[in-house]
């Protein structure tokens, strides 16, 4: 398979002068059809004052996914990136936003039923990051293939 880009045509601020968009990708682990799934990464607007721009991305990242031939294949779909959206945080509408465009995929951070944790510290690498992130903003979410089932 080719992989695919989808470059996000709405954006804001200073963030107009950086691409923004996402990247797709089938992946067949050691060759095997049978484990085949497919990967998508993104990063959508960064600032704060950028929430209807990334809810425009969100639906245009949707509508590239929705395109792709993994709902038809059926198998697992992987979404990764800085979705720049602070599940931490009041502020945002976290349900809207992401599990509104994505529910049929899995937050995978939130699976162990504990209290999400940071996932951004600034500039700063950390052994440790969740005692230091102060926002979470990065996600992997899951969409299993059709028949599958969490244990």
């Amino acid at each position: 398979y080719t992989p695919e880009e989808l470059t996000y045509p709405t954006c804001t601020g200073g963030d107009c002068f950086a691409t923004k968009g996402a990247l797709a990708v089938r992946v067949s682990p050691f060759g095997d059809c049978a484990c085949e799934f497919d990967l998508l990464d993104t990063h959508l607007q960064a600032e704060a004052e950028g929430a209807e721009v990334r809810n425009d991305q969100l639906r245009s990242l949707r509508h590239f996914l929705d395109g792709r031939s993994a709902l038809v294949d059926g198998i697992t779909t992987v979404l990764a990136g800085d979705l720049n959206i602070d599940a931490l945080s009041e502020e945002y509408p976290y349900r809207e936003g992401i599990v509104g465009h994505f529910h049929d995929f899995v937050d995978v951070l939130l699976m162990d039923q504990k209290p999400p944790v940071g996932t951004f510290a600034g500039s700063v690498i950390a052994a440790e990051p969740e005692t230091v992130a102060k926002y979470r903003l990065d996600y992997l979410l899951l969409r299993p293939r059709r028949g599958a089932q969490f244990l």
